[in-house]
């Protein structure tokens, strides 16, 4: 049945390329089967963010596809974990950030894994693997979530604050013992 189902997939992007007057249409294509028919989002906002700035309500879906929102979360703490299933050193941050979590269950805070990866079936799979249900996984659809950010390695972190503005664009690692002293010190938390 796979071989199937590759042949058959192998002859719809050769008729989409044959139709195409250029090749976007088909990176296109590939790109859809790649991500699961999840559309990547390659944004021109090329602001950068810092400190202080309001946060752009920028596209991202959880495990179910399904479209979520930052804003959904006004009036909490958002800490956002920005990993790829390829990355050792996000993986060695997972213990110290669910270890995190459940020292503020509770509190005025939410976390968020926000991943980069652009292989859905490779994400969904880590989820998996590593045993992170239960807790906020986005993916991230809109790359102009990492210009505005200037994400240039990863495990990054970042704090936003309750009104929707960045608090911290570069918190340290949950592996850092003043991470969890500097969120138990946040106003209101």
């Amino acid at each position: 049945m796979k071989r199937i189902t590759l042949s058959l997939l192998s002859v719809v992007l050769i008729v989409i390329y044959a139709h195409a007057q250029d090749s976007a249409a088909l990176r296109k294509a590939l790109l859809l089967y790649r991500t699961g028919g999840i559309e990547l989002k390659h944004g021109t906002d090329t602001t950068k963010l810092k400190n202080g700035d309001l946060v752009p309500d920028f596209s991202m879906v959880d495990t179910a596809k399904k479209s979520v929102s930052l804003r959904s979360y006004k009036g909490k703490y958002v800490m956002i974990d920005i990993w790829a299933s390829y990355c050792t050193w996000c993986i060695k941050e997972y213990p110290y950030l669910a270890q995190l979590r459940k020292d503020l269950k509770g509190k005025n805070i939410v976390f968020i894994s926000l991943s980069c990866d652009q292989n859905v079936p490779q994400w969904l799979s880590a989820i998996g693997g590593y045993h992170l249900y239960g807790h906020n996984n986005w993916l991230l659809v809109d790359q102009a979530f990492m210009k505005a950010f200037q994400v240039n390695a990863i495990p990054r972190f970042i704090l936003i604050g309750k009104d929707g503005k960045v608090y911290n664009a570069n918190m340290t690692r949950p592996s850092n013992p003043k991470t969890e002293t500097y969120l138990k010190n946040l106003k209101g938390i």
